[in-house]
């Protein structure tokens, strides 16, 4: 059975890395780079920093350990205990997959610590606002994340689905704890659930850093 997936997880990854045109070269290339959703983790940090310093902190530090404890599980625990290897590294398959600017990661590819770390964020974010413009439009960044790891060659699909199961586990984790334990989390959650505007500008946020990262893989 474990044969089964682990050949099922090869073709599915060949199949999707295979279908590459120099646009979506560039652009996976882009979006898989965290920093390149700067745009959307402004707009996050204005919607919060208008609520106050206190509000922003209460997040700000969830978000910081819900993606510490994911990245933590994930590349220091999982990695190096599983050791399956990165289909780049992988001498039956690294001759089949179609590597971008020359990119092939570390070794080790499960869990995927993207997959954990944007699931993890997307979670919380989603659990904190409870909007669905919020949730569909964050989600969507974790998707594209995820998917641009498969189309670079750099990890199966039970790598991303694994890590992304390991970030909403966190999220869910962190979430609950603060939510009963740390009041000012609390109630900066029940003030950005009552305000629509907020939810308005989150969700812009990511649209508009989606539609500058089209734009500039065009150039």
């Amino acid at each position: 059975m474990l044969q089964f997936l682990q050949d099922l997880d090869a073709q599915i990854l060949l199949f999707i890395n295979s279908l590459h045109v120099p646009y979506f070269d560039r652009f996976m290339w882009l979006a898989t780079t965290t920093v390149c959703w700067s745009i959307m983790f402004m707009v996050l940090l204005y919607v919060l920093g208008r609520r106050g310093w206190k509000q922003l902190l209460a997040v700000v530090v969830a978000i910081a350990l819900v993606i510490l404890i994911a990245d933590l599980v994930s590349a220091s625990v999982i990695k190096p205990l599983v050791a399956r290897l990165r289909p780049t590294h992988d001498p039956d398959l690294s001759y089949m997959v179609h590597v971008v600017n020359g990119y092939r990661g570390g070794r080790f590819s499960f869990v995927s610590s993207h997959a954990a770390n944007t699931f993890a964020g997307a979670l919380l974010i989603s659990l904190i606002f409870r909007n669905r413009r919020v949730g569909i439009s964050i989600f969507l960044w974790a998707f594209i994340e995820c998917y641009s790891r498969m189309y670079l060659g750099v990890h199966f699909l039970g790598d991303l689905i694994c890590g992304a199961l390991l970030g909403c586990a966190s999220a869910w984790l962190v979430y609950a704890l603060l939510h009963r334990y740390w009041p000012l989390f609390h109630s900066t959650c029940k003030e950005l659930r009552s305000s629509e505007a907020d939810a308005r500008w989150v969700s812009a946020g990511m649209w508009i850093n989606l539609a500058v990262l089209a734009i500039i893989a065009i150039f």
